[in-house]
């Protein structure tokens, strides 16, 4: 049995037998409701009950996201926790728009810039998913995010996305010029301190 499932609610399986499992489910589920336990939240739902045994098993998709054996699988993680897709898109927004403004595509200063949106953008999508990893948890989209499949702890995950955003920031400042950074930081708190809060509360 995994170190960190916690013994948990009696079910009634399809065969009407009655078995007690280890539930991977999150608090507002309409399978088991989350007994609280020391943990301070609530672990994602890994697999249905087994029938035979009453064991719930961990999926393979459990596993991948929680992998941790190489530097490769943690680099993996932080871009999971960045959403390095939409970080991309970002980045890539920025660079046209650097582009259409006159800016030059042989400069030092497009990777900089480049670099140090990137930088902000995982920030942003890092802190976004420390605030939302009881959500998380309870959806199917996000449940295997590093955060809500405790591949990260969140003191980790806080690290990491507090030096991206005061690396971004001061590359941006010394490389570009304070509006560009201050633009970079008005749209990470948008973000964080905005937009989150709100999707959180009307959900």
């Amino acid at each position: 049995m995994h170190s960190h499932w916690v013994r948990g609610a009696s079910l009634l399986g399809r065969h009407g037998k009655q078995c007690l499992f280890t539930p991977r489910y999150g608090p507002h589920s309409p399978i088991v409701r989350w007994q609280s336990v020391s943990t301070p939240f609530p672990p994602p739902l890994v697999a249905p009950i087994n029938d035979t045994n009453c064991v719930a098993e961990p999926t393979l998709e459990y596993k991948k996201a929680i992998k941790m054996d190489t530097v490769g699988d943690l680099m993996g993680a932080y871009l999971r926790l960045g959403k390095h897709r939409l970080s991309a898109l970002v980045v890539f927004t920025t660079a046209v728009g650097y582009y259409m403004g006159g800016g030059s595509l042989i400069s030092f200063t497009l990777p900089c810039l480049v670099t140090g949106t990137l930088l902000q953008s995982l920030s942003a999508n890092g802190f976004n998913q420390i605030l939302e990893i009881r959500e998380d948890r309870v959806m199917k989209r996000t449940m295997y995010r590093p955060m809500a499949a405790s591949a990260l702890s969140v003191s980790h995950a806080l690290s990491v996305s507090t030096l991206s955003l005061a690396t971004g920031t001061s590359l941006l400042l010394l490389t570009t010029n304070g509006l560009t950074a201050a633009l970079g930081l008005m749209t990470w708190g948008l973000y964080v301190l905005v937009y989150t809060p709100m999707y959180s509360a009307l959900i």
